[in-house]
C-alpha cells in the first residue's frame, strides 16, 4: 500500500489543474447598493452577463495607488509639506475604507455572484490581509475577520458612491 504522500495531488485534491479557473464567489451588499450596482453598470456600458468584469474593473480602481495618491492633501507651503510628507502612504485611505465598512453591519443583504479570475481573487484576498493589519495597528486595535468579500463589498459601495447613486 503507497502511504499517502506517495499519491498524485490531483487523486488527493480531485482532478483541478494547477492552472485555476475562475472562482465563483458571493458578496453580501445592500439591497439597494444591488439596484444602484446595476445603474452603474448599465452607465458604464457593461451589460448584465458582464458583471464579473465589472467586478474586476471597479477592483482595480479601487485598489489603484495613483488614485489614492491624487485624492491626497497637497500642501500649500513649506510647513505643510513636512506634514504631508509624515502621512502614511497613499493604500492606507482604500485599507481604512475596508476597515471602516466592516465595522458596520449590511442591513437588509443581498447576495450577488461573481465569477473571478484567480489573480483577481488573489488581489482581493491580499487587500483583506493588508487592511486586516492596518486594523490591527489602530488605536484601538480593530480585530476583524476580513474576506475578499469583504473588499468587493467596499468596493463595490465605493464605486457606486462615485456616481452619486449610493443613497438610492
Amino acid at each position: 500500500m503507497k502511504a499517502k504522500m506517495d499519491v498524485p495531488a490531483a487523486e488527493v485534491f480531485g482532478s483541478r489543474k494547477a492552472a485555476r479557473e475562475p472562482v465563483q464567489i458571493s458578496v453580501m451588499v445592500p439591497k439597494k447598493a444591488q439596484k444602484n450596482m446595476r445603474v452603474d453598470m448599465t452607465t458604464r456600458g457593461y451589460g448584465l452577463k458582464e458583471k464579473s468584469i465589472w467586478m474586476k474593473d471597479t477592483l482595480d480602481a479601487f485598489l489603484d495607488t495613483e488614485y489614492w495618491r491624487s485624492k491626497r492633501y497637497i500642501p500649500d507651503c513649506e510647513e505643510d509639506e513636512e506634514a504631508a510628507q509624515s502621512e502614511e502612504d497613499p493604500d492606507s485611505s482604500w485599507q481604512r475604507i475596508v476597515v471602516d465598512s466592516e465595522c458596520m453591519r449590511v442591513m437588509d443583504p443581498a447576495k450577488e455572484w461573481f465569477k473571478l479570475d484567480p489573480e483577481t481573487l488573489d488581489r482581493a484576498l491580499a487587500a483583506a490581509i493588508r487592511s486586516a493589519y492596518y486594523g490591527l495597528h489602530q488605536d484601538p486595535p480593530l480585530i476583524l475577520d476580513l474576506s475578499a468579500s469583504s473588499v468587493l463589498r467596499t468596493a463595490i459601495l465605493w464605486r457606486i458612491g462615485q456616481t452619486g447613486s449610493a443613497g438610492g
